[in-house]
């Protein structure tokens, strides 16, 4: 940053979108950040782009199955690793996935249907 009045500008956009993100974000709202025009500008600035980062992993995350995503061209160009790890689907841990609640579900009815307890 350049001078005091850069600072003073760049903690009230930080400010901005910390207040107007909801509490889940997805790639969706992340992208509309990043293409934001009062947020572009900055983007180039490292330490910007740590906050952003920070402010975004302070929400609860939707994983990314595809890697064809937008996303992952933005946090790819800005270095955001953290979020990029967090909001991967294959780092999901297994039991954690929905395939796997439905798994132990059907895994249940199964074995109570075969002991004959139903």
């Amino acid at each position: 940053m350049k001078n005091e009045k850069d600072i003073v500008v760049y903690q009230d956009i930080l400010n901005s979108i910390e207040k107007s993100l909801p509490k889940k974000i997805g790639s969706k709202e992340i992208v509309q950040v990043f293409t934001g025009p009062k947020i572009m500008p900055y983007l180039e600035d490292e330490l910007f782009c740590r906050r952003l980062e920070d402010i975004f992993l302070s929400r609860k995350l939707k994983y990314i199955k595809n890697f064809r995503d937008p996303i992952y061209m933005y946090l790819g160009k800005y270095d955001m690793s953290k979020l990029s790890n967090a909001m991967d689907y294959s780092n999901v841990p297994l039991y954690k996935r929905p395939a796997f609640a439905a798994f132990i579900v059907i895994s249940v009815i199964l074995l109570e249907v075969i002991l004959g307890i139903v």
